[in-house]
């Protein structure tokens, strides 16, 4: 379960305002190779930073979320926080997550420096299955149409206007939150791997 080209599309999509079309096209065939590994890369280059710590970054608050779906725990899980009480001249940090096998993240700022600003969020989410091509040569991959997707959370998690999901993060407390999902989407069904475009590829 990972996030390909178009989940890194929509990532971006999420972070529209940024920089995130500065770095798009430098790293889609990369993204073709090494698609999960490549969304830290991407929340990374998406916030511009340089190598030591802001200096207008504001104190951050340790905090940690375990998502629940369906009764269990839900890994490799993309969280995107959008902070909902901020003053009109505070500045927009970009937030984010991924969860492991036990369903937890650990959010960062600008995918390296652990924590939350304190404050009221929206907390969206996105998981995908992606057909997997890495094993075919670089030039089949680049002429196969489009690979498929399928989303295992349900729409209504991906997008900050419609997330159900919240979360306030106080300083001094311990900041740790579960956040219960609905059961995934009956279109949440992996193909069989006879109907992937790249299946005769590999025969």
């Amino acid at each position: 379960m990972f996030f390909g080209e178009q989940g890194v599309r929509h990532c971006a999509a999420l972070y529209s305002g940024f920089c995130a079309s500065l770095i798009l096209s430098t790293i889609m065939t990369t993204a073709k190779r090494n698609n999960f590994t490549l969304l830290a890369v991407v929340l990374f280059a998406i916030g511009c930073t340089p190598s030591d710590r802001p200096k207008d970054l504001p104190e951050l608050v340790p905090c940690r979320l375990t998502l629940i779906q369906d009764g269990q725990p839900l890994d490799n899980a993309l969280l995107l926080f959008y902070r909902t009480d901020k003053a009109e001249t505070e500045k927009e940090w970009i937030s984010s997550a991924v969860t492991d096998n036990n369903g937890a993240g650990q959010p960062k700022v600008i995918g390296k420096f652990p924590g939350l600003v304190a404050g009221s969020y929206k907390v969206a989410v996105r998981k995908v299955w992606m057909e997997p091509r890495d094993d075919l040569p670089p030039n089949i991959q680049d002429s196969l149409p489009q690979a498929l997707e399928v989303d295992l959370v349900a729409k209504k998690y991906a997008e900050k206007q419609t997330t159900p999901l919240e979360i306030v993060v106080v300083k001094g407390e311990k900041n740790n939150f579960t956040l219960t999902l609905d059961a995934p989407p009956a279109t949440a069904v992996i193909p069989d791997p006879s109907k992937w475009p790249s299946t005769k590829y590999r025969n």
